[in-house]
C-alpha cells in the first residue's frame, strides 16, 4: 500500500516555494532541543523527491516569525528501518488541503521514533506545521 500521495513536479515546485522546511539546531548540528531555523536544502524537483532533507539540512536563518498551529501524521519510505530519511516531496504531498493556504513551514518530529512507528516500509512521524506570526 502506498501511503504517500502522488504530487506533480509543477505542484511540488510551487509548494516548495510556499512551505519551507525548518529544523532545530545547536550550532551547526541538528538537535531536538535547539533553536528553530529555516534550512538550506534541496530545491530542484529531482532533489526534492530523492534527497532526505534532514541529512543535508544546514541552518540558514533563525525562524523567529513562526507560530506552531497543527501537527499532522506523515509517512516516509525507508531503505533501512533504523535510518529516518524524509524527503520534502513526501511531506508536501501529505499536507492536508485545508492547511495549504495557512502553512509556511514544517518540521519533522522524528527524534524519538520507535519500532511502533514502522508501518510496512514506512516511518510514521508527526510533522509540525507553522504559520507566519503577524505580531
Amino acid at each position: 500500500m502506498d501511503r504517500v500521495p502522488d504530487i506533480s513536479d509543477e505542484r511540488l515546485e510551487q509548494l516548495a516555494i510556499q512551505i519551507r522546511p525548518v529544523a532545530r539546531f545547536v550550532g551547526e548540528k541538528l538537535h531536538p532541543g535547539g533553536e528553530l531555523y529555516y534550512t538550506k536544502g534541496p530545491d530542484n524537483p529531482r532533489e526534492l523527491r530523492k534527497k532526505a532533507y534532514t541529512w543535508v539540512a544546514e541552518p540558514l536563518r533563525l525562524a523567529t516569525n513562526l507560530t506552531h498551529y497543527n501537527d499532522i501524521t506523515t509517512y516516509h519510505e525507508f531503505g533501512a528501518s533504523v535510518i529516518f530519511s524524509a524527503t520534502i516531496a513526501e511531506v508536501l504531498a501529505q499536507i492536508p488541503e485545508e492547511d495549504l493556504e495557512r502553512a509556511v513551514a514544517f518540521e519533522s518530529l522524528y527524534y524519538h521514533l520507535t519500532s511502533q512507528d514502522i508501518i510496512e516500509c514506512y516511518h510514521k512521524t508527526a510533522t509540525r506545521l507553522y504559520e507566519r506570526d503577524c505580531n
